[in-house]
């Protein structure tokens, strides 16, 4: 019986530090600013590498949401491995403007 005392006042104990941990940063929240970081320079070139086998009826989303991104468009390509696809994936990619590598 007293070994579940003291795990009940062990359990109790590490139960109530966590709440006022929480209460804490909860609180500290509310009073410190969060950190303002400036724009980034937008002139890195990137380019997104998509690995696909069969995925026609999601390929074309994705790409479109890629070039929905505010970064400029001519600083980002997209290239696309079509890995055996049996479908018409590569077409898609590449009507959409991706580059594409078939294997």
């Amino acid at each position: 019986m007293p070994i579940l005392t003291f795990l009940d006042w062990f359990l109790a104990l590490v139960g109530g530090a966590m709440v006022v941990y929480e209460v804490f940063y909860l609180i500290m929240g509310l009073f410190i600013k969060p950190i303002v970081f400036p724009p980034a320079p937008q002139d890195k070139r990137y380019a997104i590498l998509i690995s696909a086998r069969n995925e026609s009826e999601v390929i074309g989303q994705l790409i479109n949401s890629i070039r929905k991104n505010d970064y400029p468009q001519d600083l980002v390509d997209i290239w696309l491995v079509a890995d055996n696809c049996t479908d018409d994936t590569a077409q898609i990619a590449t009507s959409l403007g991706a580059h594409v590598i078939e294997r």
